[in-house]
């Protein structure tokens, strides 16, 4: 899992307002795209997933989006 810091921005990154977008459903292909795709370029690869789960996890939620409440009360 990536700290905040590797996910947090400054002043002086060189790519600070260039972003590229990429969705799709599990198993689609978007990490093979990314891979192919940004190799070289400087940009720095954020998975929304990491995120994700560094806000579960300091939040001390569970990652097994499974569960339903019911099934933990």
């Amino acid at each position: 899992m990536k700290t905040f810091q590797d996910l947090q921005e400054g002043l002086q990154d060189p790519n600070i307002f260039k972003a590229f977008f990429l969705a799709g459903g599990p198993g689609s292909g978007k990490s093979f795209v990314v891979r192919k795709t940004t190799g070289g370029t400087g940009l720095r690869i954020v998975n929304s997933d990491d995120i994700f789960e560094k806000y579960l996890k300091d939040a001390g939620l569970e990652m097994d989006m499974r569960t339903t409440r019911a099934e933990r009360e």
